[in-house]
């Protein structure tokens, strides 16, 4: 067997296929879900706290305390989670302020408020609308809520060996007091940051930087930096 050969042709096999396959896509695929976007966002467009405990669905916000800020969202019971556990996606919950463009289909019109000594307010003004345009799709939306933003509840929290956000927090869930609106999240930006030096002074002091490295070089990234990047500079 000639492995030269070998080698060109599985190189110029992959190239093949890599080429014929992102024409494929983008003359057959693309229409596709440009065309379907909208409606498949119109499916799963709320942004439901799911919860175990069997206490039924609730039609009203429920609040969702979090260490920094709180954010009001509606409760879905369901099965395949554990007690205790509450989960909400953070895909949904999209939004734009009055002068921001962005993807209509999605977003929500909000706007912030600074609600003074640190903390900040997000609150809709009003849900995703239908709109006149050349696709007339853009006058045939049917769906109103565009969920809940929650990322910004989320204190920043690095992992000391990934230098990752850990996502897993406690919360407290309780019912909405006055004034208290679906949709709303509210942050205390001072809280946060007193929140992140201490987790990051946390990841400090459990660092033990192996081989003179910053981070594992064996961590799993799709944008590594350079191998000199990992070193920490002694003089630091």
């Amino acid at each position: 067997m000639d492995t030269k050969k070998l080698a060109t042709g599985i190189a110029v096999g992959w190239i093949t296929m890599f080429v014929v396959g992102y024409l494929v896509f983008n003359m057959a695929m693309v229409g596709f879900y440009e065309a379907n976007g909208a409606a498949s966002f119109g499916v799963g467009r709320e942004a439901h706290l799911w919860w175990a405990i069997a206490l039924g669905t609730a039609s009203l916000a429920t609040l969702v305390t979090f260490c920094i800020g709180w954010s009001g969202a509606k409760v879905w019971v369901t099965e395949g989670i554990k007690p205790g556990v509450a989960g909400c996606s953070h895909h949904i919950g999209r939004w734009r302020r009055k002068q921001d463009g962005g993807n209509r289909f999605m977003t929500k019109e909000v706007k912030i408020e600074d609600m003074g000594e640190g903390k900040m307010r997000m609150r809709t003004v009003r849900g995703i609308e239908p709109w006149k345009s050349d696709d007339p799709d853009t006058n045939r939306i049917w769906w109103r809520d565009g969920g809940v933003h929650q990322n910004i509840t989320h204190a920043v929290q690095p992992d000391p060996i990934s230098g990752g956000h850990c996502w897993l927090q406690k919360v407290w869930l309780s019912k909405p007091g006055e004034g208290e609106l679906y949709g709303d999240v509210e942050v205390d930006t001072k809280k946060s940051m007193a929140h992140y030096r201490k987790w990051n002074q946390w990841a400090k002091d459990r660092e033990t930087h192996p081989r003179g490295e910053r981070r594992p070089r064996w961590f799993k990234r799709p944008l590594a930096p350079r191998p000199e990047h990992f070193i920490i500079e002694k003089d630091r």
